[in-house]
């Protein structure tokens, strides 16, 4: 996919469709036709629309508490909302603002599974840096890192009869 994200736009698409996902599994618990509480009657509305309530505070990972901050994160609705991969919505019982955000599934689920195996890729490299880099540092100042069975029962043998001599 040739989509070009900001890193709060794909943090938000990331997070929105680990909700869907989420929401997806969840059970939506039966209840008679009369006083159903309100938050049974969201999850309802919600699951219906397969949209999730907006969270780009959990999404991202920053306390958003800033006018600047709040108008960047809607302009990563709005402009993953014209890329076609999430639609915002207003599933709420009154007013116009956006409250539930829906991934697209043909565009915005794929594209965040390609992000999701981009991200796990990337991190898999760098661990393997890490323990190439951790393994030549032991080298360079030990020797070899590695340690044959043989070694290990011999050197474990030598600590028992340590113990026992000293104690």
């Amino acid at each position: 996919m040739n989509k070009k994200l900001t890193d709060l736009q794909r943090l938000i698409l990331l997070g929105v469709v680990a909700d869907y996902r989420r929401l997806k599994r969840q059970q939506v618990p039966e209840w008679g036709p009369y006083n159903v509480p309100k938050e049974i009657i969201d999850l309802r509305k919600a699951k219906q629309a397969g949209a999730v309530v907006v969270d780009a505070e959990r999404w991202t990972g920053m306390k958003i508490t800033s006018d600047a901050q709040r108008m960047a994160v809607t302009r990563a609705y709005i402009a993953l909302e014209k890329m076609g991969l999430i639609k915002r919505m207003n599933l709420s019982w009154s007013g116009t603002r956006c409250t539930h955000l829906a991934p697209t599934i043909t565009a915005g689920v794929k594209l965040a599974n390609e992000l999701t195996k981009e991200i796990s890729r990337a991190k898999a490299a760098a661990r393997m840096r890490s323990a190439a880099r951790n393994k030549a540092a032991i080298a360079a100042e030990t020797g070899p890192a590695t340690i044959t069975a043989g070694e290990r029962r011999r050197l474990a043998a030598e600590a028992l009869a340590k113990r026992a001599s000293d104690g």
